[in-house]
């Protein structure tokens, strides 16, 4: 199984008003070390910005990556991340997809924390998204997985999950990093160390079997 965690930083709440300011996107396929994922990662900029005052002042350095860039007519970012107006975002994340086992037109998996309620209303705000990227519409959020029934009062934050997977419960606020965030507490969750290890190690032996029977053949193990 492969999913695709997707974070993305915006304007503000509104996605009928604020926009996106940067797009994050990370292929999970459970067994391939984190650092080693495939990732996506871009500023996207518009013309004129529109926004709410909280967000606005929490993406100073965004802003600040994206002005210097323009200043000195780059299109990639002095942090290396490269800039796209709206209109090129789903010309430039339809070939990441493929270029590592995603076809066009074929739905995926995705994860991400509040993905349903907040990015997936502001991604088909970018123009070809709805039409080009195709996803299932049953999404992986790993708040679901950290609630706590009768103790906690709603689904816990980002922060919140990390802290109770023992993570850094450190938000980035960076879409990358959030998105990275997402495939640690998925994995930790389903995958205890020992689990991990043995499907590493059966990467590393180039193991041919599907992935999903491995997977349950060492669930039935521990």
């Amino acid at each position: 199984m492969k999913y695709v965690s997707i974070d993305v930083e915006t304007t503000g709440l509104d996605w009928h008003t604020c926009q996106i300011i940067q797009i994050g996107a990370v292929i999970d396929d459970l067994v391939t070390p984190i650092e080693k994922l495939p990732t996506f990662n871009c500023y996207v900029t518009h013309d004129i910005l529109r926004g709410e005052p909280f967000a606005l002042s929490m993406h100073a350095e965004i802003f600040r990556q994206i002005a210097e860039a323009e200043s000195a007519d780059m299109d990639v970012a002095g942090d290396g991340t490269p800039i796209y107006c709206a209109n090129q975002v789903t010309s430039e994340f339809i070939p990441w997809l493929s270029n590592h086992g995603l076809r066009p037109l074929i739905p995926f998996s995705i994860a991400g924390k509040n993905y349903a309620a907040f990015d997936r209303n502001h991604l088909s705000n970018i123009p070809g998204w709805d039409a080009g990227v195709i996803m299932n519409h049953r999404f992986i959020d790993p708040g679901s997985m950290y609630f706590r029934p009768g103790i906690d009062p709603r689904i816990p934050s980002l922060s919140e999950c990390l802290r109770r997977a023992g993570l850094p419960p450190y938000v980035k606020h960076t879409a990358l990093e959030d998105a990275l965030d997402v495939v640690r507490l998925i994995r930790h969750k389903m995958f205890d160390k020992e689990m991990e290890r043995k499907c590493l190690e059966a990467h590393a032996a180039g193991k041919s079997r599907p992935l999903q029977e491995f997977i349950d053949e060492l669930r039935g193990e521990l």
